[in-house]
C-alpha cells in the first residue's frame, strides 16, 4: 500500500514493480482506491492484487512446499479493522489448514516496532493484525507498510517475523 502519493502517477508505479518479472502481492493503502489499483495490477500477470484474498504461492523451494498469501490492505488510522476480523472469522478453517501463512497488510501490527510513531514514541498500529498473528503460530511472515518513517525495519511478533520493506523493497525467503 501507499505506493503513489494519492495515485499520481499509479500506471507507471504498478509497471515499475511488474518489471521485477517476480510475482508480486499488493495491497492497497491509504493513498491509493481498491479498485483503481486492483485494475492496474490486472494488466500484469506477475502483479496479484490481494486484499481480501487468500492465495497459495509456491515457494520454489524442495518438495514444492507451499505458502498461503493473506492480504488486506487500505485503513491505517484505526486500533482494531472489524472487516479483517470477520474476514478471519469467515475463513478461520480454511487458514487453520495453513502451515506457512505470509500476511500482506497496508496498516502495522499494533505495539511492534513497526507502528512506534517516531514524533512520539506511541504505538498506532492495529491490534486485530496482532491478535491474528499471536492466536496463529502458521504465520511466518507478516509484511506491511503505512508508517513511512519505519521503512526498513523488522522484527518478531510472537515467532512470525514482521518487516516494513518501505519504498526500497526487501526479498524475503521463505
Amino acid at each position: 500500500g501507499d505506493i503513489t502519493i494519492f495515485e499520481q502517477q499509479l500506471s507507471k508505479m504498478v509497471r515499475w514493480l511488474a518489471s521485477f518479472k517476480l510475482p508480486t502481492y499488493v495491497v492497497h493503502g491509504n493513498h491509493e482506491t481498491a479498485s483503481d489499483l486492483l485494475r492496474e495490477c490486472e494488466r500484469h500477470i506477475n502483479l496479484h492484487f490481494v486484499h481480501g484474498q487468500i492465495i497459495e504461492h509456491k515457494t520454489g523451494k524442495k518438495n514444492n512446499e507451499m505458502c498461503t498469501v493473506v492480504g488486506w490492505g487500505g485503513g491505517g488510522f484505526s486500533n482494531k479493522d472489524k472487516m479483517f476480523e470477520k474476514f478471519v472469522e469467515v475463513n478461520k478453517k480454511e487458514l487453520a489448514t495453513k502451515k506457512n501463512l505470509v500476511l500482506v497488510t497496508h496498516a502495522p501490527p499494533a505495539n511492534t516496532i513497526l507502528d512506534e510513531s517516531y514524533y512520539d514514541n506511541h504505538h498506532y498500529g492495529c491490534i486485530s493484525f496482532t491478535d491474528f498473528v499471536k492466536s496463529n503460530k502458521n504465520v511466518k511472515l507478516l509484511v506491511c507498510g503505512h508508517f513511512h518513517e519505519n521503512k526498513g525495519k523488522q522484527g518478531l511478533l510472537g515467532s512470525a517475523r514482521i518487516i516494513n520493506p518501505g519504498p526500497a523493497g526487501m526479498v524475503v525467503e521463505l
